[in-house]
């Protein structure tokens, strides 16, 4: 069977290896491929299981390999996959009470109800406009300008944050405050009162649309503030993109390693593959370049070597290895890790590792996927764009620390002596006559 067909779509290269499904069993890894390009789905990837063990291969999701490992440990399957789906019905019920406690912070409210509570805010203040809602105090109001249409749809954000899309999701967050009455609605009386009465906001509000489609973007205004801040469609995107990856990083998600995520590479290196040592990662440097030439990847692809991590780290030897150029993450180049596999038709093989910046939280760290929402295994909070400008800052490996040197091969070799913490330049002349390549020297 021929090997599959190598492709980049949006910086990302297929196939990939991706973590199995949250709840699998251990000793699976996914692989996410992609369709080619004679295909009608092309462009789109679809995901395949395989064993560790090479046992199995290309089963289709957790049932399947629920399936194989129970018929492996010669145990009943369906009361093993009972199981995999109660916990993931558990999950999706603790995820929906959150949601429904977001809503109920938001006197959020559907059919009937919602139209109930909607007919108590307009017969205590009225039907509000988008002029009242922009004169509460505190209160900002966004118009983002759609291309196609010209249109500017509005939002509004409260000073506690929560955006209002609609009126009437305002009026029904009133009505619900006022079903339950107290000092809130006290407090949404006077704000009304104070929208009311707020004519200089009317009148900025106004403007607001002008304003979006004369600087073809975004624009964002407060009444009694001067300022208007404007910004891009793509430059809006990136800004969602970063809210949400701190959500995930308050929430723990970044931190979370899959259950299924083995500590042991695969295939098992072994020779020279191991990078033990210095000779062996300069011969490795060698060897996969040389395959990769082969398979036509550009000349000037980049190398970063990832070695002697502390052995204190249980992922030790899974970071540990050559990660090589792809295309590039949030506007810098990302690196995923190359394995040693001689009994593959190709000679070579990609784990699910990635070297790549993080522009939401920037850093640089090892990820599980070339995506800023993959749990990541090692950080740096340093802001370079070159990972090889990134020079004695400290990478954490989970609770474990290490220190990292970059250096180009071509200019000189930097070695890292666990005895006394201290770096040595060992030489200075070039080392290889090939494209600069870096070493990631770890502790």
């Amino acid at each position: 069977m021929p090997p599959p067909r190598i492709q980049v779509i949006n910086g990302i290269q297929y196939p990939r290896d991706v973590p199995v499904p949250e709840g699998c069993p251990e000793g699976w890894k996914g692989v996410e491929q992609a369709y080619g390009p004679a295909s009608k789905t092309a462009g789109k990837t679809y995901i395949r299981y395989h064993s560790l063990d090479g046992k199995h291969k290309s089963l289709m999701g957790p049932k399947q390999i629920v399936q194989a490992h129970c018929t492996d440990k010669n145990i009943p399957w369906e009361p093993e996959y009972a199981k995999y789906e109660k916990a993931m019905e558990d999950r999706r019920d603790a995820e929906a009470e959150i949601r429904n406690a977001e809503r109920e912070a938001r006197g959020f409210a559907e059919g009937a109800k919602r139209e109930e509570m909607i007919a108590l805010s307009r017969a205590r203040y009225g039907d509000l406009t988008g002029e009242i809602v922009f004169g509460f105090p505190g209160w900002k109001c966004r118009w983002d300008l759609l291309p196609e249409s010209q249109q500017t749809p509005k939002t509004f954000t409260a000073p506690d944050g929560l955006q209002w899309k609609l009126l009437k999701d305002v009026e029904c967050m009133f009505g619900t405050r006022i079903s339950k009455g107290g000092q809130e609605v006290e407090d949404i009386d006077k704000m009304v009162e104070a929208g009311k009465k707020n004519t200089a906001a009317h009148e900025l509000f106004h403007t607001g649309s002008g304003k979006a489609r004369d600087y073809g973007g975004v624009v964002e205004l407060e009444a009694g503030k001067a300022e208007e801040i404007t910004w891009t469609r793509e430059e809006e995107e990136q800004k969602r993109e970063i809210e949400k990856a701190k959500k995930s990083e308050k929430s723990g998600e970044k931190d979370f390693l899959p259950s299924s995520f083995s500590p042991v590479t695969y295939p098992v290196q072994t020779g020279w593959a191991i990078l033990a040592s210095s000779e062996d990662r300069q011969r490795g440097f060698v060897e996969f370049k040389s395959i990769l030439l082969k398979r036509k990847f550009p000349e000037d692809t980049e190398f970063v070597a990832v070695h002697d991590v502390a052995e204190a780290c249980r992922f030790a030897s899974r970071i540990g290895g050559i990660y090589h150029q792809m295309g590039k993450i949030s506007g810098r180049r990302c690196y995923q890790k190359l394995v040693y596999a001689p009994e593959a038709a190709a000679g070579i093989g990609c784990d699910g590792l990635y070297l790549m910046w993080n522009a939401s939280l920037s850093q640089w760290q090892i990820s599980l996927r070339p995506s800023e929402k993959a749990p990541s295994i090692a950080y740096c909070r340093e802001d370079q764009e070159f990972v090889k400008k990134v020079q004695g800052c400290p990478f954490h490996i989970l609770f474990l620390f290490f220190r990292c040197f970059f250096i180009s091969f071509h200019c000189c070799c930097l070695i890292f002596k666990k005895s006394d913490h201290h770096c040595r330049v060992i030489n200075k002349s070039r080392l290889f006559d090939f494209s600069p390549k870096l070493v990631f020297n770890v502790c």
